[in-house]
């Protein structure tokens, strides 16, 4: 039960960085990516694998693709 919680509260972090992102603000989608990031070490893999998405998401459009290619390697371990 604590780890749907866990999982619940990094999907809204994870929503809350999309909306973020749509808007331009990506330091503060960053932020709440990271977030997501952190809670997701005690929910589940779904929860990360969006978390590092967004975060290299991020990473590809302010063309740091090193950065980015770091969490898609992170995200393929994952799988």
């Amino acid at each position: 039960e604590v780890a749907g919680q866990f999982n619940q509260a990094a999907q809204v972090l994870c929503e809350m960085g999309d909306v973020y992102f749509t808007v331009s603000q990506y330091p503060e989608a960053l932020s709440q990516y990271n977030k997501a990031l952190s809670l997701s070490n005690r929910g589940d893999r779904l929860s990360r694998l969006a978390a590092l998405y967004g975060i290299g998401y991020i990473n590809v459009s302010q063309y740091n693709n090193q950065e980015a290619l770091r969490y898609a390697q992170e995200m393929l371990d994952l799988i």
